[in-house]
């Protein structure tokens, strides 16, 4: 609880401490998995292993009251890790999204905190409004701490929630025999606009995009000191008949007057 930074109110310190543990490390039942996970990835980067991705299945215990009255609430969790040059806040919000597509659900992302985490590289997740979780980089701090080298991410997912969607039925949809029609953008936003706030308003102005996908961030003196470009590639999946030009054009100006007017993006020159 030390090593992430929790406050002494946290409600991840109102552990269950055991009454005959086997030693002081293991005396609590876990509120969290993030700390194990942390260790994991900085035990395998002390050994020479610089990049890799881990998973833990696991339980954390809730108590209603301490000392104990009741049996606590348990939580089946899903804790994942990565660390690597090749890692990104983009990379571990794919295995995320992973999860999403697996059970066919869409999870939203929006800016967060943790204590561990990086301050700017920080989102809380949600599911039909619902919170399950959190993602984000591991801070400069923590890192140093565990004596890390390269940079590492961590996400935690509560399967109690996702589990009312185990089983969900799959609605087939037949391949268009017409070709997709694929554009990228590059917009300029203020650098509070997240990812998650422009694919949510692509994908609402259009019922014809099926993707859109981060592939750049850019930040320069050029832009100016509060903004940001972000370019995506959309995809447009035809249905009934051939997207020709004109139509996509107009897709395309849907889609570019709704971003000016939610969040004053425009195209980078």
């Amino acid at each position: 609880m030390d090593l992430i930074g929790l406050p002494e109110d946290a409600k991840e310190r109102k552990a269950i401490q055991l009454m005959n543990p086997i030693n002081v490390d293991l005396s609590l039942m876990r509120t969290t998995l993030a700390p194990q996970m942390l260790r994991a990835m900085a035990g395998n980067q002390k050994k020479g292993i610089l990049s890799g991705r881990i998973f833990e299945l696991g339980n954390i215990f809730i108590p209603k009251s301490l000392p104990l009255t009741e049996y606590p609430d348990e939580r089946e969790t899903i804790c994942i890790g990565t660390f690597g040059k090749e890692e990104s806040f983009f990379s571990i919000k794919g295995l995320c999204d992973v999860v999403a597509d697996t059970l066919g659900v869409s999870f939203d992302y929006e800016a967060s905190t943790k204590t561990f985490l990086h301050p700017y590289q920080t989102a809380s997740i949600t599911c039909n409004g619902e919170t399950i979780g959190y993602v984000g980089k591991v801070s400069y701090e923590v890192a140093d701490e565990l004596d890390m080298v390269v940079d590492a991410f961590v996400a935690e997912l509560d399967l109690r929630v996702l589990s009312q969607y185990y089983g969900k039925a799959r609605v087939f949809t037949p391949i268009s025999k017409y070709d997709e029609e694929k554009r990228d953008f590059a917009f300029v936003v203020d650098k509070n606009v997240s990812c998650g706030q422009i694919e949510k308003l692509i994908y609402a102005a259009c019922d014809y995009v099926t993707s859109v996908k981060l592939f750049d961030v850019y930040e320069g003196s050029q832009l100016g000191a509060d903004k940001k470009s972000m370019a995506f590639s959309v995809v447009f999946t035809p249905r009934d008949e051939e997207l020709k030009g004109k139509k996509v054009e107009g897709f395309v100006e849907k889609i570019l007057a709704d971003l000016k007017d939610k969040l004053n993006a425009t195209l980078r020159a």
